[in-house]
């Protein structure tokens, strides 16, 4: 979406880096955008490496959520352009069904497969955090949602991950993902095990809203890309620049925010870079995230692609293409609430690296932004 405003704070911050800044000093760097030159979209998996019949998948089946536990959804979100929209479940204390949280792998044309399939009742989307032991062995994850069509994956893990042996799923739809892990080697593969889930209240089905009734109630300062009249080429490229953000918190609680690709300075690369605000993924007051705690969030971002309005006031989900690579965290600064990152994955061809000019603005620039408000359309 579209929203138009003079931002007095931020010119304030701009009218003292101005009279600050020499009047002798060199400009700073002003970036052309352009069209990330990606390859065309590698067609999706549709399935899983082995059937139910050769691995049937043991079920993990946590109790139905208290009243209790959507309390967290409930606070104010982290700053105007986040939503929290899913909270955390310890298997330790919410597990019904299944006697164990670990993966227990069989062998099968000289490799080991392991299949878990994680409810939680209720949930519109699903995160499964897993913890990965120690091993010189790599091991393959693909999971599908039980209102998915398509497998996310395979995605290489080797554990230990860093100093956190944990790991994320991509956001699957529906109340159970079904998780594979394959290892392509008789040897035994590190010792892996469900810690948490993230029980997500929405999803792709009701366009990542808080609920059913909240579709489309970002502002009435907020217009949909799509309602735009004779749209500029540049608006157009630059909105193509803005992706949707999903990430979960240890804690976790999964958040919305909207980030926009940067383009580097240099014109023989195209880093993803990723430019987004401090406070998604920052605690709301101190202590600050540690540089750590910040990359540990960053590991877990999914990025929605073309997530925007197919038609002016359309509340059909779009098409869209996600990447769930995660990202390295680079920079952050919270009285400025900057967040800098960079993607893990390319971004989809077609994708748009938004130029940028870092010299001052004249008190009183009227802006046109183009963010996910609340997390609704673009």
């Amino acid at each position: 979406m579209i929203s138009r405003f003079i931002p007095r704070a931020f010119l304030r911050v701009v009218l003292v880096a101005a009279l600050a800044a020499p009047a002798w000093a060199d400009p700073l760097p002003v970036v052309k955008g352009e069209v990330y030159r990606g390859s065309p979209e590698a067609k999706a998996g549709l399935a899983l490496a082995t059937t139910e019949a050769e691995i049937p998948a043991r079920v993990l089946r946590l109790d139905a959520p208290a009243e209790s536990e959507f309390v967290p959804l409930a606070k104010p979100s982290p700053g105007p352009k986040g939503r929290d929209i899913g909270f955390g479940r310890r298997l330790a204390d919410r597990l019904a069904e299944g006697d164990s949280p670990a993966f227990d792998f069989r062998r099968m044309d000289g490799q080991r497969v392991a299949k878990l399939r994680v409810v939680s009742p209720g949930a519109a989307a699903l995160r499964v955090s897993l913890k990965v032991g120690a091993s010189a062995t790599p091991v393959t994850v693909r999971v599908i949602g039980s209102d998915d069509a398509e497998v996310a994956g395979p995605i290489r893990l080797a554990g230990p991950l860093g100093a956190d042996p944990a790991y994320w799923t991509p956001v699957t739809q529906g109340e159970s993902q079904l998780l594979e892990i394959v290892s392509a080697t008789d040897a035994a593969p590190a010792a892996i095990e469900v810690g948490q889930v993230s029980h997500l209240v929405s999803g792709l089905g009701t366009r990542f809203a808080k609920g059913v009734a909240d579709i489309g109630r970002a502002g009435t300062c907020n217009i949909d890309v799509a309602c735009v009249a004779n749209p500029s080429q540049a608006l157009l490229q630059s909105a193509s620049a803005v992706v949707q953000m999903v990430f979960t918190k240890r804690s976790g609680i999964s958040t919305l925010c909207t980030g926009t690709l940067l383009n580097d300075t240099d014109a023989s690369s195209q880093i993803p870079y990723l430019y987004g605000a401090n406070h998604c993924f920052d605690t709301a007051s101190a202590p600050f995230n540690t540089a750590a705690q910040m990359q540990q969030v960053a590991s877990t971002l999914n990025t929605y692609f073309f997530f925007d309005a197919v038609a002016c006031r359309s509340t059909q989900v779009p098409s869209f293409v996600r990447r769930f690579g995660g990202a390295s965290f680079l920079y952050n600064n919270v009285s400025q609430d900057v967040l800098f990152l960079r993607l893990n994955d390319d971004p989809p061809a077609g994708t748009f690296l938004a130029g940028w000019n870092a010299n001052p603005m004249d008190a009183g620039s009227a802006i046109t932004v183009l963010h996910h408000p609340q997390g609704d359309l673009k």
